[in-house]
């Protein structure tokens, strides 16, 4: 018997629901926030455009989706927005024992966020929809330094409550050379407080952060000690992570990692689709329109 895919598309979806943020991240690559970067800002879909996309991305197989902006919880039907893509189906084609398989799902859902707009009601919802939440800590004590707040209290706090209500959640941290230092008691102090996992990214030049490359860039020596403290802390907790952002290869093949993956290649670059159709994305631009990014 032949399976066949809904479509080309990959499995998730990560949706840019908008531009805004309560926060002020000098490290923050999204390019609406780079003053020289040419992207033109337009407006943002409405709540019943963004469930036409979520209709259409279920239609064709995507069976992950991960909700971020900015920061999605400042629009106010963001909660409504996780509410009807909870309630969507995807038929999911995967492998299985070395054979390939087709079953109608829910999809997986994930809230990436900072955290500051997450409350008892938020995490309720979270809960009984069985939505993943994701919190960005990029450091304890640098936490203001990085962000403009001193909210580092609050998110693990927030992860403590996610664990106690049954939350699946994932420490999410960028290191920079300013935070480095502190990353074994970040990410420790994260698991400690309930996060199941770890994503971690080592800062990459953009938006916001293209102002403050020289003092954020990590050398070579700066990633290998990101790249051993992370899997220590991983091993040590019994945990698994994954880095976001892409390590040379060269680079990647001087250290031995045990519970974190990295890869080479950059993630950003596979899979992505371009169209000229806005209705793909939460918004536009003169130079990329319609991107979602996998």
């Amino acid at each position: 018997m032949i399976i066949r895919s809904k479509s080309f598309l990959p499995s998730t979806a990560v949706l840019e629901l908008t531009y805004r943020c309560n926060h002020n991240c000098i490290f923050c690559s999204c390019p609406w926030f780079s003053e020289d970067s040419g992207f033109e800002a337009l407006q943002e879909l409405d709540t019943s455009q963004w469930k036409s996309v979520l209709d259409e991305l279920c239609r064709c197989g995507v069976s992950s989706l991960a909700f971020t902006g900015g920061e999605a919880l400042l629009r106010d039907d963001c909660l409504e927005l996780l509410e009807y893509a909870s309630s969507l189906t995807v038929d999911k084609t995967e492998t299985v024992d070395g054979s390939l398989t087709t079953c109608e799902v829910h999809p997986e859902i994930y809230l990436l966020s900072n955290g500051y707009p997450v409350n008892i009601e938020v995490l309720e919802i979270l809960a009984r929809l069985n939505i993943r939440l994701s919190l960005s800590l990029p450091g304890l004590s640098t936490y203001e330094k990085h962000t403009g707040y001193d909210h580092a209290d609050m998110v693990l706090k927030i992860f403590r409550q996610a664990s106690g209500m049954g939350i699946s959640s994932t420490v999410n941290s960028t290191v920079t050379a300013l935070n480095l230092h502190e990353l074994r008691e970040t990410l420790s102090a994260a698991l400690l407080a309930g996060a199941g996992q770890l994503l971690m990214n080592r800062f990459l030049p953009g938006g916001r952060g293209l102002q403050d490359t020289s003092r954020l860039d990590l050398s070579e020596n700066q990633v290998l000690e990101m790249l051993s403290i992370a899997d220590d802390v991983l091993t040590r907790a019994g945990r698994y992570g994954n880095l976001g952002t892409e390590i040379p290869l060269c680079v990647l093949n001087k250290v031995e990692l045990k519970t974190l993956e990295a890869g080479t290649r950059c993630s950003a670059a596979r899979g992505s689709l371009l169209s000229d159709h806005q209705v793909m994305s939460g918004y536009a631009t003169t130079r990329r329109k319609g991107s979602i990014i996998f």
